[in-house]
């Protein structure tokens, strides 16, 4: 918010004439950009696309399947961890995490085993309980803006 108004006008316009001049130079070059924070494109941008896809947060099932899918890559280096990825386990997290896009819930782990000494000298030892925790918490945080990215 300290940012000069006038530089972000000329941040916005470099970035238009730079798609401009490569759309012109490369008619078949495809642009791909993703937000979190769709209010905040400019609409000069927006004109400029052929196509917008708006993809909803995740539904509870699909945010226990991003914790399930989570918790088996950690298991690959903690065993232990394994117990955890079950639908059970996920349905749970999700439900608690509910309003948190993919990417957060993904991080939501590593939060979980980041959230005490003892899972963060040893993730063996993360519980259902801790990932619920870091579940309340992340969902706070993000509730304060502060895991808008």
């Amino acid at each position: 918010m300290e940012t000069n108004p006038v530089d972000v006008h000329r941040a916005t316009d470099a970035v238009l004439a730079g798609v401009d001049r490569l759309a012109e130079e490369f008619p078949h070059l495809l642009f791909l950009a993703t937000t979190n924070f769709s209010e905040a494109v400019d609409y000069a941008f927006i004109s400029r696309v052929d196509a917008v896809f708006e993809l909803p947060l995740p539904s509870l099932e699909a945010g226990a399947v991003i914790i399930e899918d989570t918790l088996k890559m950690y298991a690959n280096e903690w065993k232990s961890i394994e117990m955890l990825a079950t639908k059970d386990v996920g349905l749970a997290v999700a439900e608690v995490a509910q309003g948190l896009d993919g990417r957060q819930l993904r991080k939501l782990v590593a939060h979980a085993l980041a959230m005490n000494l003892d899972t963060a000298s040893d993730p063996g030892k993360l519980t259902r309980e801790c990932l619920l925790e870091a579940a309340k918490r992340v969902v706070e945080l993000s509730r304060q803006g502060g895991q808008r990215n």
